[in-house]
């Protein structure tokens, strides 16, 4: 059996709790011993209390067994027959340590065995059985690990969902509540301000307010698509209508940046069966991003085919700063963000592309980033077959 030695890594844990030979046993005695213990394969010689050899069964009784082999060895010392130089490890090696020791140094200690000591004393012995039955322990052990580990990472982001999902709740109330006061004061409803300050202080409180609340907005659309709660509200969209609204929308974020807009998709785009609001989101998203990254001079366009796939494949392209090739997966994780210098002077919390992400393949379709430091970038998305609306517009499109 084993030893209890409470080491469950170590080669100590090996052990088997066997008495060793002493090394003035004689080979009868010996042979006596494997013919009453049938299931012990290896047996360790000792010199009081520190190992010399070991006597492995096989090898023991298929020499024994030759002719002659009782009167030859009957009366000899143990020491006689064992192997001088078997592997001898302490306990307190790691047995991963053991195994490469084992096929490095002594490959027949798998059959033979090996002696395990304590300061240089004996402790036990340890076989490939023992090894083996610590590698399907260890692997169940891991298995439980990993199942653990996947039961508490499922909780924690449930966890994490809800609360996104519930101070998200909280904060638009008293945001709504902002907005719609500081929007009152800037038109002025009520009468005139007299400073001008006050005036200027309403507009910074509105606009700090729609951004906080788009903020907010994003962050419950990541709650709800984390707990799959979110359910599209799908009708037939003309693609050109929607990237008219888009560039509308951004015409005061365009204005007194020197970036110009372009729409470069054909004339002929099929409709597609989708989420309208959705699509614009994926697309302001998508263009207000590329213009954000873009300096002074440089250019931002849409463009827009279908693929032989049949699929609609949207391209939005900036010539602006880029990413590295190793940061392009980590923009796409919830709260990504590149940290280098010169992006970290632009807001936003890395919701933007990873929420843009999740809506397309909520559509089914694909979203991926080919971009170069300093040359620009291009992000793509596709919307699958099924949801294009017109097959003649579709045959017009790929002409």
């Amino acid at each position: 059996m084993l030893r209890e030695v409470g080491m469950s890594n170590n080669a100590g844990s090996l052990a088997l709790d066997v008495a060793p030979f002493p090394k003035e046993l004689t080979c009868l005695q010996v042979c006596e011993f494997f013919s009453s213990n049938p299931d012990t394969l290896t047996v360790a010689v000792v010199d009081g209390e520190r190992p010399i050899g070991l006597v492995d069964r096989d090898t023991f009784l298929l020499l024994f067994s030759k002719q002659f082999g009782h009167a030859l060895f009957d009366k000899k010392p143990i020491a006689q027959a064992m192997d001088p130089c078997p592997l001898i490890v302490d306990k307190a090696i790691r047995i991963e340590l053991v195994g490469a020791l084992i096929l490095n140094e002594k490959p027949s200690a798998l059959l033979k065995g090996f002696i395990i000591t304590e300061d240089e004393r004996y402790f036990g012995v340890g076989t490939a059985l023992g090894l083996l039955r610590h590698s399907v322990k260890r692997g169940r052990e891991r298995e439980n690990e990993i199942e653990t580990a996947r039961r508490d990472a499922v909780l924690a982001n449930e966890t994490k969902t809800q609360f996104l999902a519930n101070m998200s709740h909280e904060l638009r109330t008293p945001l709504n509540a902002i907005i719609g006061f500081s929007e009152i004061m800037c038109g002025e409803l009520f009468g005139p301000m007299e400073n001008e300050y006050y005036k200027g202080y309403a507009k910074d409180i509105y606009s700090s307010g729609e951004q906080l609340l788009g903020l907010v907005n994003d962050m419950l659309d990541v709650a709800q698509i984390e707990s799959g709660q979110m359910k599209l509200r799908e009708q037939h969209c003309d693609m050109h209508e929607l990237i008219n609204i888009c560039f509308t929308q951004l015409g005061s974020k365009i204005q007194g940046s020197g970036v110009a807009l372009i729409d470069r998709t054909p004339s002929a785009l099929p409709e597609v069966y989708a989420d309208d609001r959705k699509l614009r989101q994926i697309l302001l998203n998508l263009l207000s991003n590329a213009i954000k990254f873009t300096p002074q001079g440089g250019m931002v366009s849409v463009h827009a085919r279908i693929t032989q796939k049949g699929e609609l494949r949207i391209m939005v392209m900036d010539t602006g700063i880029g990413i590295e090739q190793k940061d392009i997966s980590r923009v796409l994780q919830t709260f990504g963000q590149v940290e280098n210098g010169y992006q970290r002077k632009f807001d936003g919390v890395g919701l933007g592309l990873p929420l843009t992400k999740s809506l397309v393949e909520l559509h089914g379709g694909k979203l991926w980033i080919k971009s170069a430091v300093g040359k620009g970038t291009v992000v793509c998305f596709t919307l699958p077959p099924q949801r294009i609306s017109s097959p003649a517009m579709l045959a017009a499109a790929r002409a």
